[in-house]
């Protein structure tokens, strides 16, 4: 309140809070601010945007992984297990069968931080559909293999239909699949960090 912001946004249980500035300061004021307060705030930092990453063998149409990883013979020891939980942290998804690829019958726990909801759909980005293709596609014919057929796939929506998002979000969307009892999870995503120096 002394420096004037207010809280608009929180994941209690890991303790972030996200804040609103008054007109006229800008983040890197606050920060310092802050960083003069390390007992009320440990580690202040900006909500960077994080956004959608495509591995561009792919986009080049030269997708040579299954083959490079040993995907075939992986596939004779297991094709997974409906135990283990993959949480795919990504855009919304093509789900209830919607897509060849995407099986419903294998979903658990969805979710959507971006829009704090529990219905993380595709409305037309389809990266989170196309990692959650490559890590979990059903053997249907169509599309392709995915690498593991038999685990569970927690759609966890943290990016928007655009491609972005913020750390907060991304944050909240690890601590939901953590909570959910995921037991991989994969973000192909990245981001922008800046480095502040502790005030002297």
């Amino acid at each position: 309140a002394e420096l004037g912001l207010r809280r608009i946004e929180s994941i209690e249980s890991l303790r972030l809070y996200r804040m609103r500035l008054p007109a006229g300061r800008t983040v890197s004021q606050a920060i310092e601010q802050l960083n003069r307060r390390p007992a009320v705030f440990q580690s202040p930092e900006p909500n960077f945007t994080v956004k959608a990453m495509n591995d561009p063998m792919f986009v080049a149409n030269q997708q040579w992984g299954p083959g490079t990883i040993g995907a075939k013979w992986a596939w004779t020891l297991s094709v997974g297990n409906p135990n283990l939980k993959i949480a795919i942290l990504d855009t919304g998804f093509a789900r209830f069968n919607s897509h060849w690829d995407i099986n419903a019958a294998r979903e658990v726990s969805p979710y959507d931080a971006a829009n704090n909801d529990f219905d993380p759909s595709a409305i037309s980005n389809s990266h989170g559909t196309h990692v959650s293709g490559i890590a979990l596609g059903d053997v249907s014919g169509w599309g392709m293999s995915g690498m593991d057929w038999g685990s569970s796939h927690m759609p966890v929506q943290v990016l928007s239909d655009a491609g972005w998002g913020t750390y907060l979000d991304v944050a909240e969307g690890i601590d939901w699949a953590v909570n959910h009892g995921a037991n991989i999870i994969n973000m192909s995503l990245g981001g922008t960090c800046l480095l502040y120096t502790s005030p002297s």
